[in-house]
């Protein structure tokens, strides 16, 4: 019986598909809330949401949030930087939603600029005004269960898009 080696590329973060798990308290903004009616009176509204999710920070996010215990095989990478508890979700386009994975140990500072850049991004994404450098994210990443991970990179200051795949193997 022949053998055969296939050389593969070292995984990665195996905590990946985690992410595309629903948390446990959810946060979900529709994109009617970027067109018609919410494009002038959003604008008021917009400093009112921004201050509702800065009140979840010390129940979801802070010191304060639940600790979750997350259970895995033996050898399994169990430590994940991004939180099961809380996300953001909204709607995009052709059935497609982005997924904001917020950093669970995040200063009240980092959690206030992760969503003030999530919101940028969809009032963006919506107004068809995304930089190249995001539009070409958008497009070069792989869509499990229709949702588009993001996470906020602090040296960026914006939003970047999250793989939850291994590197493919190549042939």
């Amino acid at each position: 019986m022949p053998v055969e080696i296939e050389e593969r590329d070292p995984p990665g973060p195996q905590a990946g598909l985690e992410w595309l798990l629903p948390t446990m308290a959810i946060v979900f903004i529709g994109k009617s809330y970027f067109d018609g009616f919410f494009k002038e009176a959003g604008k008021d509204h917009y400093t009112l949401l921004k201050k509702g999710l800065s009140t979840l920070y010390g129940r979801l996010v802070g010191p304060g949030a639940p600790a979750l215990t997350v259970v895995s095989t033996a050898g399994k990478r169990s430590d994940n930087d991004y939180s099961l508890l809380f996300s953001l979700m909204a709607e995009a386009d052709d059935g497609l939603r982005f997924k904001l994975l917020i950093q669970k140990s995040a200063s009240e500072e980092e959690y206030a600029a992760t969503v003030s850049a999530f919101l940028e991004f969809l009032d963006a994404f919506h107004a068809k005004t995304l930089g190249p450098a995001q539009l070409d994210e958008l497009r070069s990443v792989r869509h499990v269960g229709r949702t588009v991970l993001l996470a906020y990179s602090a040296d960026l200051k914006r939003v970047t898009v999250v793989d939850p795949l291994p590197p493919k193997v190549h042939q």
